[in-house]
């Protein structure tokens, strides 16, 4: 089993729930499980783990004193309606906490996601990842950043089957988060980001959908 393990580190294969969360438990590297396809995940370049620390930082100070709780990509979540465990870049959870099986690395009920994208990742954080985080009963805020240039893409969950989308592409913007009833400066979450030069923007940075 354990050659098993080092052998399929770096690959795509097929598991059993238990047999995933077997392999993962010892495994170097971090998989996510796809209903029945077990992927390995790419590590994070720099620019992605400074907004990752950006975020969890951010957050962590803003929600002292709340009933909401931050954590990182330690953690997965998992979505038992489309049999999956993903491991988001940042998540919040609010109230008690339900864990998969009692495990502490897994839980259920996030209400507000990140994802930080990057071009491996891009088209799954937009499309099929949101799609199965929407299955989520707990689930209310969905937030994508892109690390290379100065742009932050939300989307809120008004009411059942109605989702509100916002977008900020100005370091002097602050971020609603309606979830959670916190402020983030833009500015805060590319602290110490090695921003590329961004295509010019009209005069207007943000804009809702509704």
């Amino acid at each position: 089993m354990e050659k098993a393990i080092s052998t399929l580190t770096q690959e795509r294969f097929y598991a059993t729930v238990k047999e995933y969360l077997y392999w993962e438990d010892r495994a170097e590297e971090k998989h996510e499980y796809h209903n029945g396809e077990v992927i390995a995940m790419a590590g994070g370049e720099i620019n992605h783990n400074r907004v990752c620390r950006n975020l969890v930082s951010g957050l962590h100070t803003r929600l002292k004193g709340k009933s909401c709780e931050t954590f990182n990509s330690e953690n997965k979540v998992w979505i038992a309606e489309r049999n999956r465990f993903y491991y988001p870049d940042a998540f919040v959870i609010c109230g008690e906490i339900q864990f998969y099986e009692k495990r502490q690395d897994i839980v259920e009920n996030p209400i507000l996601i990140f994802e930080v994208l990057s071009e491996s990742t891009e088209l799954r954080d937009r499309g099929e990842k949101f799609r199965h985080y929407m299955s989520l009963p707990s689930f209310r805020e969905y937030v994508l950043i892109n690390p290379e240039v100065v742009l932050v893409e939300i989307f809120f969950k008004k009411s059942p089957g109605e989702w509100q989308y916002f977008i900020y592409h100005s370091l002097t913007e602050t971020v609603h988060l309606q979830s959670i009833d916190v402020h983030l400066s833009v500015a805060d979450i590319y602290e110490q980001v090695d921003l590329t030069l961004a295509p010019e923007t009209p005069a207007e940075t943000s804009r809702t959908n509704e």
